[in-house]
């Protein structure tokens, strides 16, 4: 009962604190860091989509073998999927083994597509999506030290993490574009004032 009051206490601090957020790199230590102390997962990495949009580069993450990058094309049955919502890769394993009738061939290509997570290929992954639902980042998790490690609760709690990731990277992006038009307009201002001198 501690242990998960502890936790949600955990949640409720990184949320208050996305809220403030506009940088990048400090969302995803705020994030990281809540997932790691919560001790909810013994691996846990979030990715963003890199600017060519061929895969997704490791931004944080904490646990032994995280893979630096996810490549779009190794993944590509694991992110059709994740159109449909969250993936619990244990769930998706159970898919592909049923009794008595033959593998669907969906979960099978999950599955291989997973292998390139590395230590996280047993986890669960949630999708980051932006405003026009474009995948724009995956945060997974995993939990080595027992089966069925997430519960549907955990994992749309997860979710709202997901959707509040997404928040932060869709307002820094409006920041750095406010930034960029405003030193723009500051040199137009000063060219202005040289032509003028």
């Amino acid at each position: 009962q501690g242990v998960e009051l502890g936790r949600r206490e955990l949640a409720a601090e990184a949320r208050r604190r996305l809220v403030h957020t506009l940088q990048v790199d400090e969302m995803g230590a705020v994030v990281i860091s809540a997932l790691e102390q919560s001790r909810r997962a013994t691996v846990g990495a979030l990715y963003l989509r890199d600017p060519e949009g061929t895969g997704f580069d490791n931004l944080t993450s904490y646990g032994p073998g995280v893979p630096p990058r996810i490549e779009a094309a190794t993944a590509r049955a694991l992110l059709d999927r994740l159109e449909r919502g969250p993936v619990d890769l244990e769930e998706v394993e159970r898919e592909a083994k049923p009794e008595g009738g033959p593998k669907p061939a969906g979960a099978l290509s999950i599955l291989t597509a997973a292998e390139s997570l590395g230590s996280l290929r047993s986890g669960v992954i949630l999708g980051v999506h932006d405003q026009e639902r474009t995948l724009i980042g995956l945060l997974v998790l995993a939990d080595t030290r027992v089966r069925d490690a997430f519960s549907p609760e955990e994992i749309a709690d997860l979710q709202d993490f997901a959707v509040k990731i997404a928040v932060v990277v869709e307002n820094s992006r409006v920041y750095s574009q406010m930034k960029n038009r405003d030193r723009l307009t500051e040199l137009g201002q000063m060219a202005a004032g040289l032509a003028h001198e």
